[in-house]
């Protein structure tokens, strides 16, 4: 079980604005979003989320195929109408 302190920990930034405990912190237009990705042969996966508004998407492909995990989020996004994808 998570608790809310250990995940506003791992969600802070700590090094520099770009990385906190375990994720990546990312910038669109104002709107904070954390990620990580991974994978190995045959694998891959990656989560994105907003720290602003709770939208979200967790990505696991039975593929090392990674070049679609962009496109998949591009299409929740758009579909769930997430600020940074509809110019809102």
């Amino acid at each position: 079980m998570l608790n809310a302190d250990m995940v506003k920990l791992h969600l802070t930034p700590y090094i520099d604005e770009s990385a906190a405990m375990g994720t990546f912190i990312e910038n669109h237009d104002g709107a904070m979003y954390f990620q990580h990705g991974a994978g190995n042969d045959g694998f891959c996966g990656q989560f994105f989320g907003s720290l602003d508004d709770g939208n979200g998407v967790v990505i696991f492909l039975n593929t090392d195929f990674y070049k679609i995990i962009p496109e998949v989020i591009n299409s929740v996004a758009k579909a769930y109408n997430w600020k940074i994808f509809t110019g809102a």
